[in-house]
């Protein structure tokens, strides 16, 4: 018999980001476990299954819609990876929707964020500071996507790591929380940055990537930081691309498992 393995992720309507993040993640998944799982897919925003089911014709199972099939199916043991990247509302929701399940199987476990653990932070903290090689006047502004969870102090956590491995100027900010963009440009000006790369730190590249922080409205943290006299150079490149980081899931699902 096998046993079940559900992909969760909040979801993305960008097919070009999910071909590489997202639906990476999958296709790495099933490489690794297919032989002894029967893997399914599910989104836990029902906003990005409506609009992939009326614009893509594809039907996304819910978390609550895949858990059911499995226990039709007569799967006893199910794994679930989240792609979430904090511990936030979000997976708080998914990891409460999963363990109300918990007596229809044998065993049922969720993996944790990736940036959970110190040494979750430790890792990405490292990769970050890889990233980039920066001149004294330049500095690497993360976007981060924020909460008003507690959970919103790992992003602050990740910062202080870094500076305790580099030199380097590297700042994180959010869109939803705590540091905002004033923030951000208080610690540019701090530090006399006339220079800043701009890049997506969150799993894919979706509205917040290509409206809040490189969009042409005047309120993108591009425009902001422009009119703010800074010379910003874009970097779409989501966390999700890196192959660096989808080892951190595929880790985080091989210790449940």
């Amino acid at each position: 018999m096998k046993k079940g393995l559900l992909i969760v992720s909040f979801g993305t309507t960008h097919i070009d980001t999910r071909k590489k993040t997202i639906d990476k993640i999958e296709e790495i998944s099933r490489e690794n476990f297919s032989q002894d799982y029967e893997i399914k897919i599910a989104y836990t925003s029902s906003i990005v299954r409506k609009r992939v089911k009326q614009n893509e014709n594809k039907e996304i199972y819910s978390p609550e819609e895949a858990v059911l099939k499995f226990k039709e199916e007569g799967i006893k043991e199910l794994y679930v990876l989240t792609t979430h990247f904090m511990n936030g509302h979000e997976y708080n929701k998914l990891s409460h929707a999963i363990m109300k399940e918990r007596n229809n199987f044998e065993k049922i476990k969720i993996t944790k964020p990736i940036l959970t653990s110190t040494e979750d932070l430790k890792k990405i903290a490292k990769f970050i500071i890889s990233l980039y090689e920066l001149k004294e006047y330049e500095a690497l502004v993360l976007m981060g996507h924020g909460s008003d969870h507690h959970s919103n102090t790992v992003y602050g956590a990740t910062e202080k790591i870094i500076e305790d491995y580099s030199n380097k100027n590297i700042i994180i900010g959010t869109v939803e929380g705590y540091p905002d963009i004033e923030t951000v440009i208080k610690r540019l000006n701090k530090k006399n940055i006339k220079k800043v790369y701009l890049k997506p730190f969150m799993l894919v590249a979706g509205d917040h990537a290509k409206n809040d922080m490189s969009g042409e409205e005047e309120d993108s943290w591009k425009n902001i930081l422009e009119k703010e006299g800074f010379e910003v150079v874009i970097d779409m490149k989501p966390m999700g691309e890196y192959e660096e980081v989808q080892k951190m899931y595929m880790e985080h699902l091989k210790n449940i498992i």
